[in-house]
């Protein structure tokens, strides 16, 4: 068993591995392999091209893997939580909240007072982090009192009633601030700097060593509260810890990159499919590697051959993440 999840992680490795260089190499300009590869190593005479790899595609590549990461494990951390198997900060209405956060720090910055010991970036993912985890404590105190089917419900009337806000926000917005949040609203990848890549990363990192940490408890959960209580599991101080890394994983993804749907909810259930265990100890390592190979794959995909356009992220994430969702809808139906 051991030998096979091993092989299965390392095969998985390898895809990653392939796809992270292939999401390099190509792009709406081409460059053969070769300048590639000699840019990588420095050696490149072709500004032009360098310039393309090294500040374009290279971080738009780590972004997307630290984002494939962090919002495939939060998915997975949520279906657990609320043991639903659509549950994820998209579908019940955690980004949403990102996004208010998000929104409310782009669209009100000209009235809002100067946070003065937050500033740029860190200030609009402490934003979504607040945002998310808002959320997220409010679709906890509701779910004591409704069955797990109706949260969905719940959490899709959160996103409107969000939502609502957030075009209210729009109405009275600036044109230029408005600008700058519907095109941070289309989720874009490419539009994170090296100088933004570190503070992605410690975020993420973060996130994952909690999500790590969590593992033993989540797996008590699994079979409900009260067999988690009768092993000795703290339930108070585990969902606390539990909202607060669905935050700063989901949120610090939102904040930098935007709304981007659907792998939060559909990996798990791929990784469940290749492993076929619950156990988190082996469940949580192939959600997170095949979330980011999913992300590469996506961003992959967004460039459209032989033009210069590039999809937002969320357009391909959609076109293939909706038929699954709709399929696990259909299949517990049966």
């Amino acid at each position: 068993m051991v030998g096979t999840m091993f092989i299965r992680f390392l095969m998985l490795s390898v895809c990653l591995t392939c796809f992270f260089i292939i999401d390099i190499i190509y792009g709406s300009v081409t460059i053969p392999f070769q300048e590639v590869v000699m840019t990588l190593l420095g050696k490149s005479s072709h500004e032009s091209w360098k310039l393309i790899i090294i500040e374009y595609r290279v971080p738009k590549a780590i972004t997307a893997l630290l984002a494939g990461i962090a919002l495939s494990i939060s998915g997975l951390q949520m279906q657990t939580m609320f043991r639903n198997s659509l549950a994820s900060p998209d579908l019940l209405g955690m980004s949403s909240g990102a996004s208010l956060g998000v929104a409310l720090v782009v669209l009100t910055k000209n009235v809002l007072p100067n946070f003065i010991w937050l500033q740029g970036q860190w200030l609009m993912v402490a934003a979504a982090i607040v945002g998310a985890v808002l959320v997220l404590f409010i679709l906890l105190i509701v779910a004591r009192n409704i069955q797990p089917a109706h949260l969905l419900v719940t959490g899709l009337m959160l996103t409107a009633l969000i939502g609502a806000f957030v075009s209210l926000l729009q109405y009275f917005s600036r044109a230029d601030d408005l600008q700058q949040y519907i095109i941070w609203s289309y989720g874009a990848i490419n539009n994170v700097t090296w100088e933004q890549v570190p503070y992605l990363a410690i975020t993420v990192f973060l996130g994952v060593i909690s999500a790590t940490w969590l593992q033993k408890p989540l797996n008590a959960w699994v079979l409900g509260e009260q067999y988690a209580q009768t092993l000795g599991v703290d339930i108070r101080r585990t969902k606390f810890f539990l909202v607060l890394s669905v935050a700063i994983l989901a949120g610090g993804v939102t904040a930098f990159c935007g709304l981007i749907s659907f792998i939060a909810v559909a990996v798990p259930h791929i990784a469940f499919f290749v492993v076929r265990t619950s156990n988190l100890r082996i469940l949580m390592p192939f959600t997170a590697i095949l979330g980011a190979i999913l992300l590469l794959l996506c961003d992959i995909l967004c460039n459209l051959p032989r033009t210069s356009y590039t999809l937002p992220i969320n357009i391909v994430t959609a076109l293939w993440g909706s038929p699954l969702v709709i399929w696990l809808v259909m299949r517990k139906k049966q």
